[in-house]
């Protein structure tokens, strides 16, 4: 017959068994999950409702750029709660520069193929580049990304801006 003292410390035993057993099948099916896969594509073009409703533009240029010296352009993306900022690409030739912001989206794993509800999270991601013109003149600058109305398919979009380079 088993005393008070021994009944207390198998029971204790159990909870300790049971505790330790849930706790590594939650381990193991964590594991069995796929990793998170990123994939990217060009930015959206935040909308005024994301940036504040300010009247701030979601291209900001320098009024001029100096021959030689480089200059920061900022682009302004918008994305939800399973994007993330990504990288810019930028080319320049003579007065011509392209400005293409990247954003990360979130690509729902093949074992969990239900789509996560990232909407409800908005987020504004600030892109900036460097660049430089070697020459004077009047750049135009093409910035590549996404444009279109909020929960709307987002369409391919070229902005165009022209900026003197002085001397």
């Amino acid at each position: 017959m088993l005393s008070l003292n021994s009944r207390q410390s198998t029971r204790t035993a159990i909870r300790q068994i049971a505790a330790f057993s849930a706790l590594t099948g939650v381990i193991a099916s964590c594991q069995d999950q796929a990793p998170l896969i990123w994939g990217v594509r060009p930015g959206r073009f935040a909308t005024p409702a994301l940036t504040g409703g300010a009247v701030q533009e979601f291209i900001q240029l320098p009024d001029h750029f100096t021959v030689g010296a480089a200059s920061v352009v900022t682009v302004l993306t918008e994305g939800g709660g399973c994007e993330k900022k990504g990288y810019d690409e930028k080319s320049i030739q003579g007065l011509a520069g392209v400005v293409s912001p990247m954003d990360s989206f979130f690509v729902n794993a093949p074992s969990n193929p239900e789509p996560r509800d990232c909407e409800a999270i908005l987020k504004v991601f600030v892109h900036t580049s460097s660049l430089q013109f070697d020459q004077p003149g009047v750049a135009v600058i093409r910035f590549n990304g996404l444009a279109g109305a909020p929960g709307g398919t987002p369409q391919d979009t070229v902005i165009e801006r022209t900026v003197p380079v002085n001397q």
